[in-house]
């Protein structure tokens, strides 16, 4: 007979350091600091949401930390919130890339992959070929010009 498997509890604990202010998770961890570890039928857990559920006795959608400690699991350091919720928080903190943050998104030409150009896009806005044709005269998708012409991307570009 095999040995008893580990309550989520038991298996949480015996890697965890709780000397600090932060309990530490000393098991594996992800390249972004998270602990994680296997639980039941292979199903990988992060630590924190464990943590957070063993002490709140519910999976929310997100679990935060409020010491922006991913390795840490003290559950006065965590709460429960949504994707919204987390997203503000990062925000607030100052944690987003340029990219996520509007009023430092990167624009046309900056962005290192631009295939496009600010005059490329005004003969795109101003011809009459379809955009099939335009797409594969300047080397992108369709889907590519059709968003430059709804507007949705190279929208600074003024018609001149």
């Amino acid at each position: 007979m095999g040995r008893p498997m580990k309550t989520l509890e038991q298996k949480l604990w015996a890697k965890v350091d709780k000397s600090g202010d932060c309990w530490v998770w000393l098991g594996a961890k992800a390249k972004t600091g998270y602990g994680h570890f296997s639980h039941g039928r292979k199903k990988t857990i992060g630590v924190h949401r464990a943590s957070f559920f063993i002490h709140n006795g519910y999976w929310p959608a997100v679990v935060m930390h409020t010491c922006d400690n991913p390795s840490c699991v003290n559950p006065d350091h965590l709460k429960g919130g949504t994707q919204r919720d987390n997203m503000l928080d990062m925000i607030a903190k100052g944690r987003q890339s340029k990219n996520l943050n509007h009023a430092n998104r990167l624009k046309g030409v900056e962005q290192k992959n631009a295939k496009l150009d600010e005059d490329k896009v005004r003969v795109i806005l101003c011809s009459s070929l379809s955009q099939r044709k335009l797409a594969l005269m300047y080397g992108v998708s369709r889907r590519c010009i059709a968003f430059v012409q709804q507007r949705k991307t190279w929208k600074h570009v003024k018609l001149v």
